[in-house]
């Protein structure tokens, strides 16, 4: 009986190494392949177009735009696929702004091959992986945003959606798309500066 592969996954890094050994490690296994690649930004969104994927492993570094602002748009589209942030910098400062832009993970790359596996394997079954607790990454992300801007986060946090807040705090789309926007601004420029 030949092996099905069913958890489809798109890999974006910069590094065309890194992108064969990830290619490599993912269609080794049996229930699971590495439909396409992307090397930056450019050639991302196109790629999450031709090939869906169940699962996008997603360098947090890639020339012209950072993996949290590629991420968010991502998670924009109609079926948006399950997103990794993969990178060497993980820590609170970067888990807040990824879990804001949708990432349903955030993996270092110290990561060993078989837990990276294993994340994928749960994130195509719908698992979210926040790399902190909620309250840690409140309490890192509320000491920098002004007061009128902590219910978004909050909500954000817990993983409510854009139109639930909306609902909730009264707010338009719009207006909430513009906080998220300067939450991620401000949470993005204070890790810049820790780096």
């Amino acid at each position: 009986m030949p092996n099905v592969a069913n958890i489809s996954v798109l890999v974006v890094d910069d590094h065309p190494a890194v992108r064969a050994g990830l290619r490599a490690l993912i269609d080794a296994e049996h229930d699971m392949h590495a439909v396409g690649e992307a090397g930056d930004m450019y050639d991302l969104a196109p790629a999450v177009r031709r090939f869906a994927p169940d699962v996008v492993v997603l360098d947090y570094q890639l020339p012209g735009d950072d993996g949290i602002t590629l991420c968010r748009r991502i998670k924009r589209s109609v079926n948006a696929p399950r997103v990794m942030l993969y990178s060497s910098f993980v820590g609170p400062a970067m888990a807040v702004p990824a879990r804001i832009a949708g990432a349903d993970a955030v993996v270092d790359k110290a990561t060993s091959p078989r837990e990276l596996l294993a994340i994928i394997r749960r994130l195509a079954a719908g698992e979210s992986l926040p790399p902190e607790t909620t309250s840690e990454m409140l309490n890192i992300a509320g000491e920098r945003l002004p007061a009128e801007d902590l219910p978004v986060l909050g909500m954000l946090v817990h993983g409510s959606p854009a139109s639930d807040i909306a609902d909730a705090l009264r707010l338009t789309r719009e207006e909430v798309d513009r906080r998220i926007e300067r939450v991620l601004g401000r949470l993005e420029t204070r890790r810049s500066q820790q780096d």
